[in-house]
């Protein structure tokens, strides 16, 4: 290019080409964001297909209680909810709901050894009482150690 001659990206464009612009960078934009969602909305879905699975899974072969199987439904709808609707790799959530359910099938076995040996009544108020405070405890424990994980691994890309 010579001094002489005006730089193309210097020059006012016309209004056609502004436009043509917009349009092809919106476009652009808009289909990204549209894989997005659409990325989230499988990832939710494998979440929630794996966490029904998982439910009746351990349902059907550990012989937990009612009440043990209502705290691993909502466990897993809400860490499904809050955590596979995030940036990051559909097999670290994947893992990282597996090993939530790992751990509250030892923390429900341990507590119920527990209660079984300390109160001796299985239906008593303090048995109830107990195992809601420590389903609490790790619920909300784990919950935040999984988004630390997703935060790092999204991080380290």
């Amino acid at each position: 290019m010579r001094k002489s001659e005006p730089s193309r990206m210097l020059m006012p464009i016309n209004e056609e080409e502004r436009k043509r612009v917009h349009l092809a960078l919106g476009d652009s934009l808009i289909t990204s964001r549209i894989r997005q969602i659409n990325l989230k909305v499988i990832h939710l879905a494998c979440g929630f297909l794996v966490g029904v699975l998982s439910i009746l899974l351990i349902w059907n072969t550990s012989g937990i209680g009612r009440q043990s199987a209502v705290v691993l439904t909502i466990f897993n709808f809400f860490f499904v909810i809050t955590t596979f609707a995030l940036d990051g790799s559909l097999l670290i959530k994947l893992s990282m709901l597996l090993v939530g359910n790992v751990t509250f099938l030892m923390l429900n076995r341990i507590l119920s050894y527990f209660l079984d040996s300390a109160v001796g009544a299985q239906s008593s108020i303090l048995t109830v009482f107990l195992s809601s405070l420590v389903n609490l405890v790790w619920i909300v424990s784990f919950w935040s150690l999984s988004l630390t994980i997703l935060s790092k691994s999204k991080k380290s890309k």
